[in-house]
């Protein structure tokens, strides 16, 4: 499980920090959702600060998306890839 302590303490980027498939804690979900008006639907929160543009050309954006009961970061996806976005069985 990622933190935001932990990510702060690291002194790391957010990519840097956090890998596809990390877990995340309440706090890192709050981050997600404070930084700026989120971009948000059911199960899925995204940093309204575009993080690059795809090859179609569509803004990406660092992603949560909600896995059974946890948040796991899902890299930088556009919103429609994000809520395409398929998690991996286990």
């Amino acid at each position: 499980m990622k933190t935001e302590k932990e990510w702060h303490e690291s002194k790391k980027n957010l990519t840097e920090y956090l890998n596809i498939g990390d877990k995340v804690d309440e706090d890192m979900i709050d981050y997600f959702i404070g930084v700026l008006p989120p971009i948000q639907s059911k199960g899925l929160i995204q940093i309204s600060e575009p993080y690059n543009y795809n090859e179609a050309g569509a803004f990406t954006y660092m992603t949560l998306k909600k896995n059974g009961e946890n948040w796991q970061y899902i890299g930088t996806l556009s919103t429609k890839d994000a809520k395409n976005y398929m998690f991996k069985a286990a």
